[in-house]
């Protein structure tokens, strides 16, 4: 309504050492939003938290809304019963020499140029 672009986001948030600020569910799926700053680019707003997003928040997607991007999307077949459970796992990125990113690897993905094309021989 104010000429901001938003979206949605989808991810874990990790739980810090305080159980202040703990997301209750530890790394169950977590969403917040992000809004477009000119000149800055994406900043992440987590209502849940009433704070800023910041290293411990792990985008997996963003959309419009919840529908773009839901943690979990497909149809089961099976009996009665059964339940699904997941286990999430999150390790920072690692450059050439060994150092983590931790900030590449909860920040927006690294566009990659596509490869180029084979030249042709006259």
């Amino acid at each position: 309504m104010r000429g901001i672009p938003g979206r949605y986001v989808s991810g874990y948030h990790l739980p810090g050492g305080d159980t202040d600020d703990a997301v209750s569910g530890g790394l169950a799926s977590h969403a917040w939003a992000e809004v477009l700053i000119p000149g800055e680019g994406w900043l992440g707003l987590d209502p849940t938290q009433g704070d800023a997003a910041g290293d411990r928040h792990i985008r997996l997607a963003y959309g419009r809304d919840y529908g773009d991007v839901p943690p979990v999307r497909g149809t089961f077949r099976g009996h009665a019963g059964q339940r699904l459970s997941v286990d999430v796992r999150v390790r920072p990125g690692v450059d050439g020499t060994g150092r983590e990113l931790l900030r590449e690897a909860t920040g927006a993905p690294v566009e990659t140029p596509p490869p180029a094309a084979p030249q042709q021989q006259q």
